[in-house]
């Protein structure tokens, strides 16, 4: 058996694309974590995991962003902070059909 390498090269330099972000625009009361759990949604959107930019393609962020919110809410509970996020809820009225 034996192997063949081919490697083709254009006769003119081109200079490689970067394509890239160069801001995120941070509103008051914005965490690190925020502006990460805003992106990580928009992962699951065609429009962003089709894009150029994207190295990796889609990502599922939900369970990435429920398993977050749920270390900052056990966090919080040591801490004896405020309620947490699914406390919050628990005190809010039941979803009407309407709602869902």
């Amino acid at each position: 058996f034996f192997s063949v390498l081919v490697s083709a090269k254009s006769s003119r330099e081109e200079a490689p694309l970067y394509k890239y972000y160069t801001s995120v625009q941070i509103a008051k009361g914005d965490t690190l974590w925020s502006i990460a759990e805003k992106y990580l949604m928009l992962k699951s959107e065609p429009e962003y995991y089709n894009d150029t930019v994207c190295t990796f393609g889609y990502f599922r962020g939900n369970h990435t962003v429920r398993y977050v919110n749920d270390v900052f809410d056990t966090y919080n509970k040591y801490l004896g902070n405020v309620a947490t996020k699914s406390e919050k809820n628990a005190d809010s009225p039941p979803a009407t059909n309407d709602q869902q």
